[in-house]
């Protein structure tokens, strides 16, 4: 996979893609990565690029890796079955490159921060699950609220409507702020939304019309999960055998990558005391026995008394040398 593929992609005259989806893309707009891992855009590639079967695995992998916690009808299960795929590709193919002789990592692969964070994302979906079987059975499970993204897309909006706010434009400008979120964008015509395609963030999580309260409220069980795995694996080992990678083999030799390496910060030793009047202050704020306290005032009046020596030793060479 590589950059020109996106390229020939809104290069042909009947692409799904907008050409600011791909050339100097706002990494902020919502809708450009929608469109990118659409099923208008797998199904442009699969009928005008079927050779570039990668690419084909990768959009369709991911899509559906983000799909599993936006979509709103979707069970549990089939939430569940759909990172497990993406886990299980993503942990393939980097065993692959690993094994391959002429590739490397940090070259052929994507970056270790998005592979750590769609490792995550498979891993803490499945952990919502679980916890919402055990603890929260009457509670759906609404993934797409599980996470700073509102935040994230609430200041989005409000940078819009205000590049510099404070507290007090966020109050006033509630109005138009909601009036954002629950999707007013759809009431624009074909014109307007044109021109908002690459407009930053656009999202709505309250107006949810087609919301399946039965399907989020549908809990699988641990043999249900077991199936889910395996029917992932075999999803996954058939997209990898369509670019040359053994999944069974990839499985067996993968090693996870290790933890960041943090840095250590040197434990700074204190300095030993090296004179008397170092020692002294060690016990300035500690309260000494009454037999000790007369002794210690006695060696700070010898202290001052040579500091004072010292001092008018100076001046008295300083006056020397001026006259």
């Amino acid at each position: 996979m590589f950059f020109q593929m996106l390229l020939d992609i809104i290069n042909h005259p009947s692409s799904p893609l907008f050409r600011r989806d791909v050339e100097r893309v706002d990494k902020q707009d919502d809708r450009a990565a929608a469109r990118l891992l659409s099923s208008e855009t797998l199904e442009f590639i699969l009928t005008h690029h079927p050779d570039r079967a990668g690419l084909s695995c990768y959009l369709f992998v991911l899509g559906e890796l983000i799909d599993a916690w936006q979509h709103r009808a979707l069970t549990p299960l089939e939430r569940a079955q759909m990172v497990l795929r993406a886990r299980f590709f993503l942990m393939c193919w980097r065993s692959h490159i690993i094994q391959h002789p002429g590739h490397e990592v940090s070259i052929n692969f994507i970056s270790h921060e998005s592979f750590d964070i769609f490792m995550i994302l498979c891993d803490s979906l499945l952990k919502l699950i679980i916890v919402h079987r055990h603890y929260y059975p009457t509670y759906p499970l609404v993934p797409w609220l599980h996470s700073t993204e509102p935040c994230e897309h609430i200041f989005g909006m409000l940078r819009q409507l205000k590049k510099d706010f404070n507290f007090a434009d966020v109050l006033h400008l509630e109005r138009k702020l909601c009036s954002l979120i629950q999707g007013d964008f759809q009431m624009l015509t074909p014109q307007e939304q044109e021109r908002q395609t690459a407009e930053g963030y656009h999202h709505t999580y309250f107006h949810a019309p087609d919301l399946d309260m039965t399907a989020l409220l549908t809990w699988p069980s641990d043999d249900e999960l077991f199936l889910a795995s395996r029917f992932a694996f075999a999803e996954a080992e058939q997209l990898l055998q369509a670019v040359g990678i053994d999944a069974k083999e990839m499985i067996a030799l993968y090693q996870p990558p290790p933890p960041p390496k943090t840095r250590t910060t040197p434990v700074i030793q204190p300095l030993r005391p090296q004179t008397l009047h170092d020692l002294l202050k060690l016990y300035a704020k500690t309260p000494l026995p009454s037999k000790v306290e007369g002794e210690v005032e006695l060696y700070e009046m010898a202290l001052a008394s040579n500091d004072a020596d010292k001092t008018l030793a100076m001046f008295a060479s300083i006056f020397f040398w001026l006259c």
